[in-house]
């Protein structure tokens, strides 16, 4: 392999950038356990949510 490249480079092509509007409600919830479910599939850059900012931070955390 290429040695300017790391596994986790390649990897990252092909994964799917999302993000997800409304991250704290439970269309949201969900979403996102999907995300954790098909974590070689997908990867947040947006979280977004109207309340619940303690929720919206772990999230952030979680998910950076």
């Amino acid at each position: 392999m290429d040695p300017r490249f790391r596994e986790d480079d390649t990897k990252s092509q092909f994964m799917k950038k999302i993000g997800i509007l409304g991250s704290t409600g439970s269309i949201g919830v969900n979403a996102l356990q999907v995300v954790r479910d098909q974590k070689d599939a997908f990867k947040v850059t947006v979280l977004a949510a109207g309340s619940n900012d303690k929720l919206l931070e772990e999230q952030a955390r979680e998910f950076k």
